[in-house]
Parts: structure tokens; sequence; C-alpha cells
């Protein structure tokens, strides 16, 4: 049996990684400095939590449209006619399978 011990990513480091990622997903204006420090302390360091994170909080759901953010489904979300969030089939589709976990 090897151990193999992995030393969690530096504050500056992660920020590094972070910005990359943020720079390729269009999002690096959406992102607040103070986000990095913040990622990095609640995530103890890890990279894939900070990474997820930066999804959840930044880009999921949304896409680029004609160089500007935009939330899929136009105003409201798909189903959702009167823009509250409530799709025809009563299920509010503002919440994603993350939240239900």
């Amino acid at each position: 049996v090897t151990v193999v011990t992995v030393q969690p990513p530096t504050k500056a480091r992660m920020r590094s990684c972070l910005t990359k990622i943020a720079k390729k997903e269009g999002i690096e204006a959406d992102v607040p400095r103070e986000y990095y420090e913040e990622v990095h302390l609640a995530g103890g360091g890890d990279m894939r939590h900070a990474v997820l994170d930066m999804q959840f909080r930044y880009g999921a759901g949304r896409r680029k449209v004609g160089g500007k953010r935009k939330r899929k489904g136009g105003g409201g979300q798909q189903g959702d006619e009167d823009g509250d969030g409530a799709s025809s089939s009563g299920k509010d589709a503002r919440l994603s399978m993350f939240h239900a976990l």
C-alpha cells in the first residue's frame, strides 16, 4: 500500500486557476475579488469545491448571448410564461438538481 499525500493549493494558486476558468467561461466580470479568498477558506483549499461553487454561483444556467450575460430561456425559465419561476407543470424552475441535494 502506497500512501500519497497531496497538499491543497495555496490561495494564490487557487486564485490563478479560478481566474483562468472565469476568463474562459466569460464570467470574470461577475466574480468579485473577495470571492477567491472566501472560497479558499470555505472549502479548506479544495479545488473541486471551489470550481463547483463558482459554477453554481456565477455560471450555472447562464450563457453568453450577443456579448451579454443572459439566463437560459430568455427572461424567465423554460415554461415560465409570467417570469415568476413556476413552470406550467407547477414545478419551481429556478432550482437546480444541486439545490435538491
